[in-house]
């Protein structure tokens, strides 16, 4: 019994990743609530950027962000499903990206935002790095 408690006690990790993707949630979601209700002033870029996107656009980006809170939930009740949830997120997110880049100059928009791409590439490798963390996890039997 004392075995199955210290299997089940959560790494310092998954709770760095749980905080990590609810802060970027409320995060996420303030900014895009504060975009849409023009409380933020774009630049000229970011403006044509944002009124080119469609429905499918917002689609992606809800899907992304949604599956990455779900599995952020997953995650911390370790169960298996964090892992299939995370490289789903990932891979909407490299869709989304790829989308963006042939239909939508998503290259353009990123280079009108201060480190846009730079922060586009960092979250997207970090993303990648909790994959690869809930698969070590998983393959530790700590996921069930």
């Amino acid at each position: 019994m004392n075995e199955t408690v210290m299997t089940r006690k959560r790494p310092i990790w998954v709770w760095i990743i749980c905080v990590f993707y609810l802060v970027s949630f409320l995060w996420t979601s303030l900014s895009w609530y504060m975009i849409l209700s023009g409380s933020i002033v774009l630049s000229p870029e970011m403006k044509v950027y944002m009124e080119s996107l469609t429905a499918f656009d917002y689609g992606l980006t809800m899907i992304q962000a949604l599956v990455s809170m779900f599995a952020a939930v997953a995650l911390f009740f370790l169960r298996k499903q964090a892992y299939y949830l995370f490289w789903s997120s990932f891979g909407v997110g490299l869709f989304a990206v790829a989308w963006q880049t042939a239909l939508r100059s998503w290259l353009t928009a990123m280079r009108s935002i201060k480190g846009g791409t730079t922060g586009a590439l960092i979250g997207m490798g970090i993303l990648l790095a909790v994959c690869i963390y809930t698969r070590k996890l998983r393959k530790q039997g700590r996921l069930s």
